[in-house]
């Protein structure tokens, strides 16, 4: 019988367990984006690194789609925070991507690697923006969570419940009870 308990308790636990993927598992060694951004030779070059941010604009060109990208720190699922940002970045995609997919604003965390550097304005300031060469499988387009809220009507025996020595503390009652839900990834 223990045995038996044993295994289903490692069934149960193994049912549980989130698969590691290459957006929620860091790459040891990968450099972050502002000493990448401060870097004045090649000393990055060709290193796999996980970023992420927002959106900023898509540029689809004959052979392929670059990204320019807002990066923002990652979280422990490799979903981008509300954080301040280290600096920005483009990713380079082969082919042609949907514009409307890749909307400003939207998060998207990208596993790749360094490829150069490319100079473009940010206004009128000259900035040094790192190119990260991504496979289309290898980047992520996050959706929006969204908080919801519904009411939960639960019976209680205590209408007026912590105060048990009430004259009518053997009525039912209902209290309502509100919660918020959001997405957990």
């Amino acid at each position: 019988m223990r045995r038996f308990i044993f295994g289903m308790t490692l069934l149960v636990l193994a049912g549980c367990s989130v698969t590691p993927t290459v957006f929620n598992t860091p790459i040891e060694g990968s450099p972050e984006i502002s000493d990448v951004i401060e870097d004045s030779g090649e000393q990055f070059a060709g290193q796999k690194v996980r970023w992420g941010g927002e959106i900023i604009a898509v540029r689809n060109q004959p052979e392929e789609t670059w990204v320019e990208i807002l990066q923002r720190p990652l979280s422990a699922a490799g979903r981008p925070q509300d954080k301040p940002s280290q600096g920005r970045f483009f990713i380079k995609l082969t082919g042609f991507v949907e514009p409307e997919d890749y909307t400003e604003g939207q998060s998207i965390t990208a596993v790749g690697l360094l490829s150069g550097f490319i100079n473009q304005k940010v206004g009128e300031f000259d900035y040094r923006y790192p190119v990260v060469d991504v496979a289309k499988e290898d980047h992520r387009l996050w959706q929006e969570t969204s908080q919801r809220r519904r009411l939960q009507v639960r019976p209680s025996l205590y209408w007026d419940w912590p105060w048990f020595y009430s004259p009518y503390r053997h009525s039912v009652g209902a209290r309502v009870i509100v919660i918020k839900e959001g997405d957990s990834e």
